[in-house]
């Protein structure tokens, strides 16, 4: 198969989406003069590049050179539904569920077995979510379903952000004490992408 350079230059603008140059750069590690001329096709991206777009954009590497229709990488975690399903899953096998302190031992049973007392998550946003699921969960599967078909789809449209000191600060500008909406979430997304785009660090 040869290789197809207007179909990568289509492919790269597709994964893309909305995000400026400037901030395509920046989470791919490359200039914007760069980016730019990867996208008229003037210059084609390295390999470190193409890794680093697969990795920060949820793409395969075969879809990005045209040897693959199959976009999205596998086990990828990108949004903050995909976060969310995976948290499900494993609750759904048992795995993990969000009651912290709720468990004396891995069986319940033996006391000399290490004690599993609760699991840590530093994202703000993502505690909400998983308590929110909690009380959910208590509720009739019909009613559970639509809200967890609802969320999944509202929170996939919003990429995952690496959580800090420095997004948390920010993440409090747009905090809401009452949980957290798409709405909020899209206002603080939008706030991190122009703070990022502005040079700003985050």
């Amino acid at each position: 198969m040869e290789f197809n350079l207007n179909l990568m230059k289509e492919r790269l603008k597709e994964a893309f989406g909305d995000d400026t140059q400037i901030v395509i750069g920046k989470r791919i590690n490359s200039s914007q003069a760069n980016v730019s001329k990867m996208l008229s096709g003037t210059q084609e991206p390295t390999i470190e590049t193409i890794y680093n777009i697969a990795q920060k954009y949820n793409v395969s590497v075969d879809w990005l050179l045209g040897l693959s229709d199959v976009k999205k990488r596998i086990s990828s975690v990108q949004t903050y539904g995909d976060v969310l399903k995976a948290f499900v899953s494993l609750g759904e096998m048992g795995i993990i569920w969000p009651f912290p302190n709720s468990m004396i031992s891995v069986d319940g049973r033996n006391t000399e077995l290490p004690e599993v007392t609760s699991f840590g998550v530093n994202d703000e946003i993502l505690h909400s979510l998983l308590y929110e699921w909690r009380c959910m969960a208590q509720s009739p599967k019909d009613i559970y379903d639509m809200w967890m078909e609802k969320r999944i789809e509202e929170y996939s449209s919003i990429p995952y952000i690496p959580w800090n000191d420095e997004v948390r600060e920010l993440y409090y500008e747009f905090r809401d004490p009452a949980g957290v909406s798409i709405d909020v979430l899209k206002a603080f997304y939008a706030a991190y992408t122009e703070r990022l785009a502005g040079n700003d660090t985050v």
